[in-house]
């Protein structure tokens, strides 16, 4: 059975689309003869305008194979849906048997993380990736300047699951809103461009798109929570059994004082991996001071956390 069989197996039991799949997008490509230029592009329904901004995280899992050369592994995309708009959560990518993940944000600086000594002298990095290493213990976070990385570590909550990071949005317009239709470039000799081609569409065989989504209408000023845990197997019984991470930390005052706090949890199969990943969405009532914050899951202590779903 393949990863479309495998989705379609788990939601073909939902007559109303709740968050999942989300409808076939289009895939064409062709060859500018005077230029050497491939000219590639994505089609979305569910989006709204034409982008050609090639530091997309739409884009980005494409330069490996734009620039130099090298199969990308297999590729798909995750969307977070609200109110009718579509947002790029970021892309997936799973190649050497890691799993490679692109953010969407607009603004690729988080303050919130970075060294200070880095900041102090005005040296801004700028989020590319993160990649998980087979052991699903350890990853990175590679930057765009000068291919910088910073080591991290996950943290284990159960048998089969394993936090990655925690992503807290205070307004979806952080994220890149979803075009209709999305254009990628490639300048390569016309010999490159005819063997990259069946690579650039292998790498997008058996990709599902997901959305994520969550219901909880909330009339207080609420963060939106994203929790990224990877798992071992591509089993809806093995979701995280850990609480809702709803702690305050530097930058952010939860005030929620809910006993259950609303959350949907989303499967992300990759075409090659054994596993999956499930990505938790939740609304946590409270303020933050940046538009984005990150925290590297290893960072996580489930012992002082207040709030249980």
């Amino acid at each position: 059975m393949d990863t479309f069989e495998k989705l379609a197996s788990i939601f073909k039991s939902s007559a109303k689309w709740t968050g999942g799949p989300v409808a076939l997008a289009d895939f064409s490509s062709y060859k500018m003869e005077s230029d050497s230029v491939l000219i590639a592009e994505y089609n979305f329904p569910w989006g709204e305008g034409i982008s050609s901004d090639q530091s997309s995280a739409l884009v980005r899992p494409f330069r490996k194979i734009f620039r130099h050369g090298k199969d990308p592994g297999t590729i798909t995309y995750v969307f977070h849906s609200d109110n009718g708009k579509f947002y790029v959560l970021g892309s997936f990518a799973f190649t050497n048997k890691r799993i490679i993940f692109f953010p969407g944000f607009i603004e690729k600086t988080l303050v919130n993380f970075f060294d200070e000594q880095l900041r102090d002298k005005g040296i801004n990095l700028h989020i590319d990736h993160f990649s998980i290493e087979q052991n699903l213990r350890n990853w990175h976070i590679t930057f765009e300047e000068d291919e910088r990385k910073r080591s991290l570590n996950t943290k284990r909550v159960d048998h089969n699951n394993f936090l990655w990071f925690v992503l807290r949005i205070k307004v979806l317009t952080s994220l890149e809103p979803t075009p209709e239709k999305i254009i990628m470039k490639m300048s390569a000799s016309d010999k490159e461009i005819d063997r990259r081609t069946p690579i650039i569409m292998k790498s997008r065989q058996n990709a599902i798109f997901q959305s994520t989504l969550l219901g909880d209408e909330l009339k207080e000023e609420f963060i939106w929570q994203f929790e990224f845990f990877v798992n071992t197997t591509q089993d809806w019984k093995n979701t995280p059994q850990v609480p809702n991470i709803g702690a305050s930390n530097s930058g952010v005052v939860i005030k929620d004082a809910r006993k259950k706090v609303p959350i949907r949890d989303h499967m992300v199969l990759l075409d090659g991996f054994d596993g999956c990943v499930f990505i938790r969405v939740s609304k946590i009532i409270g303020t933050m001071t940046d538009p984005i914050q990150f925290i590297p899951g290893h960072e996580i202590n489930y012992e002082n956390l207040k709030i249980q779903y």
